[in-house]
Formats: C-alpha cells, structure tokens, sequence
C-alpha cells in the first residue's frame, strides 16, 4: 500500500510555507477503481465530469 505514504509525503510537503509566506491550497482525489482515461480532462466522452474538469484546468493534473 503505498498509496497512503505517498499522500502523507505530498501533504506534508504542501503545507510548508511558500517564498511569500502563504500556504498553497492542496486538494487530493483518491478514487478507487479510476482509470485515467475515465475523466473528460483525459478525453472522456461517454459521460461528462465537469467539476474535475473544471479543477484540471485551473490547476496541474499529474500524468505519472
């Protein structure tokens, strides 16, 4: 399970505090059973995800 370590290291890295002092907004979507290719931002079209798609395109979507 490594899954719950890697969300441990990105929290614990988010929350240390930027060059200006403010703390970035860190959101994590841990989705069982989720194919890549399941989500309109990754060309889904058989069904629509607009809130995910809105939260892609206004943040960064990690590929890998």
């Amino acid at each position: 399970m490594r899954y719950p370590l890697s969300v441990l290291i990105l929290l614990c890295s988010a929350l240390t505090a930027s060059a200006d002092g403010r703390r970035p907004n860190v959101i994590v979507i841990l989705a069982d059973d989720l194919g890549w290719g399941d989500v309109g931002f990754n060309g889904r079209t058989d069904w629509r995800t607009p809130n995910l798609d809105r939260l892609a395109s206004q943040g960064t979507v990690f590929k890998r």
